[in-house]
């Protein structure tokens, strides 16, 4: 897990600004721990709804063999905890950060529809 608190890339800046215009309600660089001893940092997460967006980079995420299989391992142990992970690619958010961010509303919203109560995740004039 990541240790050290870091400011926003350009990318992830855009994003959460697309995200708090739609009035949702998130926590970035979100650690979920999928053990006592090992877990993940999530870019953007809805813990109570149990979703989380991930933004890839290729230089992060897809250079390698070794980074799409450590990709795809998160991938499994937060689906296997219950959370649905969406990925946006850097280059996305780019060219459409309010698009991305309403199909994120759109994710967050119906699974709030399963959960009744937990409303306060989108804010009342936004519905």
């Amino acid at each position: 897990m990541r240790e050290i608190v870091r400011q926003y890339n350009k990318v992830e800046l855009k994003l959460f600004k697309a995200m708090q215009d739609l009035g949702l309600i998130f926590f970035s660089q979100q650690p979920i721990y999928v053990s006592k001893d090992r877990g993940y940092v999530a870019d953007f997460a809805f813990p109570s709804v149990r979703v989380i967006v991930e933004l890839d980079g290729i230089h992060w995420h897809e250079r390698t063999a070794g980074q799409r299989a450590k990709t795809e391992r998160k991938n499994e142990d937060l689906t296997a905890l219950g959370y649905t992970v969406l990925h946006f690619t850097d280059e996305r958010v780019n060219r459409e950060a309010k698009q991305v961010a309403q199909e994120i509303f759109e994710a967050v919203r119906g699974k709030w529809g399963e959960m009744p109560g937990w409303n306060f995740l989108l804010r009342p004039w936004r519905e």
